[in-house]
């Protein structure tokens, strides 16, 4: 909670100078955990990348993820300070992780990507100030980002394309749908048996009748 007590800090030296202030503790507190957020993951992601020699990769894969992030949102953590250094440590990954991605490797990535983006962005798990009315408008934008990513041939940035696009499909929604289908297949299967054993002789071969399925 380093960034969220800084914030604080900040805010309660800033209502001690101007007492008066028209804005709000809570406003001050939000936009000042947002630069923070942000600045901290520029700062340590730049000396990350320059200490193992890719500061230009690390930084490039840091403005696309946040480009496409912009558009689609997606996940985020609870702590700042966890999303700070999760954050940083990924942006550092993806120039390490792209160098051993082929042409067509990155093809299924952005294709991936592309998928995701065109059923689920943006997912706003946050609350935010946008109008729902723009949620089109930055679902194109999206859809457009990852077109010119796939022009552009970066394993960088369809890397970073791919990351951001894990944060944005909803798992929870996902895996239940999963559940889901597993539960009336199961039904299917389970309905298509007791049908079977109906007759005289099993149609899937001569296996011992379950005991669930033995008359009684």
């Amino acid at each position: 909670m380093i960034i969220e007590k800084l914030s604080e800090r900040v805010v309660a030296e800033l209502r001690r100078a101007d007492p008066d202030g028209s804005e709000s503790s809570e406003v001050l507190e939000y936009g000042l955990n947002f630069m923070f957020n942000f600045g901290f993951a520029v700062i340590l992601t730049a000396l990350l990348g320059l200490l193992l020699g890719k500061p230009g990769e690390v930084l490039l894969a840091l403005a696309a993820f946040s480009v496409l992030r912009f558009c689609s949102a997606g996940f985020h953590m609870k702590s700042l300070d966890a999303c700070t250094l999760v954050s940083s440590a990924l942006f550092v990954l993806i120039p390490f992780a792209a160098a051993s991605f082929s042409s067509a490797g990155m093809s299924i990535l952005t294709a991936a990507t592309l998928i995701v983006m065109l059923i689920w962005a943006p997912n706003v798990m946050a609350e935010t100030n946008m109008p729902p009315a723009a949620y089109p408008y930055l679902q194109a934008a999206a859809v457009l980002l990852v077109v010119f990513g796939f022009f552009l041939q970066s394993p960088v940035v369809t890397l970073a394309f791919f990351a951001q696009a894990l944060l944005v499909v909803p798992w929870k929604e996902v895996l239940n749908l999963k559940q889901e289908t597993a539960r009336k297949l199961s039904k299917f299967i389970s309905l298509t048996a007791k049908k079977a054993s109906t007759v005289e002789k099993v149609i899937i071969g001569s296996q011992k009748l379950p005991q669930q399925l033995k008359k009684k």
